[in-house]
């Protein structure tokens, strides 16, 4: 298997081109450990995204608004000052994921790429009317939770496409 550190979006973009649907895309990876040590899946490349600037921010967007970055942990979005000051029912739905060593591995963009009907910061991002900024080949595009979450496992994104 082939292991890939892009720095940018435009890289692991790239990368994710050319393997086709044979790259996983690796945030915090603790839902593709578990498929890659169950032989769920056995891709040929990993794109691994810990290094992509720019996808760990937690910001104020010019709106007002609130930006969790794809690759921000678990465990930084139930801490973070700005998530728990806006949003606490989210902060406090990221607080509860899983457990300690999950929520310090998983990402935010892992949880929502990942589409577990038992998680709960999909269904808190949903109520609180969030979008999801998707990068892929055809460009960029903003989903809401109800249309990037399509099924239990099942999410609307496209191959060679991530989330922001």
């Amino acid at each position: 298997m082939d292991y890939h550190r892009p720095t940018t979006v435009d890289e692991a973009l790239g990368l994710l081109a050319r393997a086709g649907d044979d790259a996983r895309v690796l945030a915090g990876g603790t839902a593709l450990a578990i498929m890659l040590h169950h032989r769920l899946v056995a891709p040929e490349a990993l794109v691994s995204l810990e290094r992509v600037q720019g996808l760990r921010a937690v910001e104020l967007t010019p709106d007002g608004g609130l930006r969790l970055g794809a690759s921000v942990s678990i465990a930084q979005a139930a801490a973070h000052p700005l998530v728990r000051q806006r949003h606490p029912s989210l902060a406090h739905a990221y607080g509860v994921v899983g457990n300690v060593r999950v929520r310090n591995q998983a990402t935010v963009g892992g949880n929502l790429a990942e589409a577990d009907y038992a998680s709960d910061p999909p269904a808190m991002l949903a109520a609180l009317d969030a979008r999801a900024r998707v990068q892929g080949p055809g460009g960029e595009r903003t989903l809401s939770m109800d249309a990037l979450l399509l099924a239990a496992y099942e999410t609307a994104l496209e191959p060679g496409e991530l989330l922001t």
